[in-house]
């Protein structure tokens, strides 16, 4: 059975309201039992015209030699359009959960590609670098 039913009472931008309430709700409460209750707030960022609010959580501290600073994380929620929908400005495409995945996935095999690559040429300068310093020494 569906959770909602899309209908004139429950539209699409409630439906995303309300379960991005609900999951925020949820990572709120779990940073609450890891960091405390003093340490989670939702905050305001950004500057000008583009202010957002966000979920923030003071994680850890710094020092940076004569006093400490806390190091913090914030969170963005953001929920995605489930139906491919259009209006008078603008056309939605549901967000594919399988095919974002897959595509991280994909993202991170390929930066661990590029690094084991770049390693290697690394690797291969050096030794080219020691071969002709030894060269040269001898000559």
């Amino acid at each position: 059975m569906a959770d909602f039913t899309v209908s004139k009472d429950t539209t699409i931008k409630a439906i995303k309201d309300a379960t991005k309430a609900e999951v925020m709700q949820v990572i709120t409460d779990a940073l609450i039992a890891a960091y405390g209750e003093d340490n989670v707030g939702m905050v305001r960022t950004g500057s000008g015209q583009s202010k957002k609010n966000e979920l923030a959580v003071r994680a850890k501290t710094a020092d940076l030699g004569q006093f400490e600073v806390p190091v913090c994380v914030t969170i963005t929620g953001a929920a995605k359009d489930f139906t491919d929908r259009a209006t008078d400005k603008k056309t939605y495409t549901a967000f594919d959960f399988e095919a974002m995945r897959t595509a991280y996935e994909d993202y991170l095999i390929d930066k661990e590609e590029k690094a084991t690559a770049k390693a290697a040429a690394k690797e291969k300068q050096i030794a080219a670098d020691k071969k002709r310093r030894a060269a040269k020494s001898e000559g």
